[in-house]
């Protein structure tokens, strides 16, 4: 069943946006446990500051480049950026 809003083609369920949100930790954590800045992670990723604060907040929906980008800025796998875990 969905949930939120339906506009056009837009729907945004609940699973989706916890996974926005797991994805969003992780990576914080991630740039944390690396002792990087967000204006490190953008120099090394190749994505703007503003990006990667929403992506963090799950504020945005990050397409798979974008992912790829900053995993690889964090020296991990994307699907590292899925799973749980400090």
């Amino acid at each position: 069943m969905f949930s939120g809003y339906h506009s056009g083609f837009q729907v945004q369920t609940d699973g989706a946006q916890l996974l926005l949100e797991r994805v969003g930790r992780r990576v914080r954590s991630l740039r944390k446990a690396a002792r990087l800045t967000l204006r490190q992670l953008s120099e090394r990723s190749g994505v703007s500051l503003g990006y990667l604060s929403q992506v963090e907040l799950a504020k945005n929906s990050p397409s798979i480049d974008t992912l790829y980008r900053v995993a690889t800025a964090l020296s991990v796998r994307v699907a590292d950026l899925f799973q749980e875990g400090s």
